[in-house]
């Protein structure tokens, strides 16, 4: 079991940037913050983290880099694992150097198009083979894990929707809702959605 660690505030919906940017460049919090860490999955008698931090706010990446390369060495002196999630063609994540310190990076290959963009395939065909294309030039592809959205969302009928207005839906709540409303499920043989 490995539990996530995340800059997402559940209370706002909202990723957070500004809390990793004043952890990750702080000496003293970086180093709480892995004590606690640890601390945390040794009790529990967990295997290691996930890091997913979205939407950072770093002008460069040796902040994030340093951080996650004593996350690494401290982590892994007790045998545990480190994974990352990582935003497919996203430059605040330097996959090779990420890649040196986890031992697995998880591809986010989803939200091509979400709430905040007009409407569109969560993650066309061409898309994902773009984003793997492009991760394996900078991953060993042993490290290489693949994450595939089964969800989808209900934008609203205007053409610039209000990200507050869209509805993000389950697989099967999109499912129902076709049904209830008989509507038409059409799957696109060009984006397989």
């Amino acid at each position: 079991i490995i539990p996530m660690l995340s800059n997402f505030f559940p209370g706002d919906k909202k990723f957070h940037g500004e809390a990793v940017h004043n952890i990750i460049n702080n000496p003293q919090k970086r180093e709480r913050i892995i004590r606690s860490l640890i601390t945390v999955l040794e009790k529990n008698k967990l295997q290691g983290v996930n890091v997913d931090f979205e939407e950072l706010k770093e002008q460069s990446d040796e902040a994030f880099v340093s951080f996650q390369r004593e996350l690494y060495e401290k982590l892994h002196a007790k045998g545990l694992l480190v994974t990352q999630d990582v935003i497919p063609f996203n430059e605040d994540y330097n996959y090779r150097s990420l890649s040196a310190y986890n031992d697995f990076l998880f591809i986010m290959a989803y939200d091509e198009f979400s709430a905040g963009s007009k409407p569109g395939p969560v993650a066309e065909q061409k898309w994902i083979e773009a984003a793997v294309d492009d991760a394996v030039k900078k991953i060993p592809s042993g490290k290489i894990i693949l994450g595939l959205g089964a969800y989808g969302y209900d934008w609203p009928q205007e053409s610039e929707p209000d990200p507050n207005d869209v509805t993000v839906l389950t697989y099967q709540t999109a499912l129902s809702t076709a049904k209830e409303v008989q509507g038409k499920i059409d799957f696109d043989n060009d984006t397989y959605n």
